[in-house]
């Protein structure tokens, strides 16, 4: 991992602003959706930390929670698509393997909300002995990474999540 990135402040707050927008838009279709939501607490990094520290600061951050006890991880993406169809490559970069290990509660859903156009997609938790290991560049924060990616074949809609969190969460595991 790069010390350069977690030196940079201004884009640190750059990409805390834009995955605090993609929490929100999810946020609000969901509550168009009839549910209940809260948007997990917004803090800023602790600078003053060790590096081998600064992970554990965000580990379980909560993106969205839902009422009935379901957690979402929100992925902004710059990428245009609609749905799981027109997802532009043949896997979904769902998070880092690093960061994955170290959580202690795992949401029920990755959402990857496309920027350009609004629409998002899902990947459900439950499917995740489906996702693969790719080795892949983090080009805003300069460092390559180990992330888990999720094959286009298990996207769901944004509707199959709607349905899903109406129902009270049994856990995921």
């Amino acid at each position: 991992m790069s010390a350069a990135w977690y030196d940079d402040e201004a884009a640190f707050a750059r990409e805390l602003t834009r995955g605090r927008k993609s929490q929100v838009r999810v946020a609000v279709d969901l509550l168009v959706g009839g549910l209940g939501v809260r948007v997990g607490r917004l803090q800023w990094r602790d600078g003053d930390l060790p590096m081998s520290e600064r992970y554990e600061q965000f580990k379980d951050e909560e993106d969205v929670f839902v009422e009935g006890g379901h957690l979402l991880e929100i992925k902004g993406r710059s990428l245009r698509f609609t749905s799981p169809d027109d997802y532009p490559f043949k896997t979904a970069y769902v998070g880092s393997v690093r960061r994955w290990s170290q959580r202690t509660v795992l949401p029920c859903a990755v959402v990857l909300l496309s920027e350009p156009t609004g629409n998002w997609v899902v990947a459900p938790t439950l499917l995740r002995h489906e996702w693969v290991v790719e080795r892949s560049r983090d080009h805003v924060r300069g460092f390559d990474e180990e992330s888990y990616a999720c094959p286009t074949e298990f996207l769901l809609p944004a509707e199959w999540l709607i349905g899903h969190l109406h129902v009270p969460c049994g856990g995921i595991e």
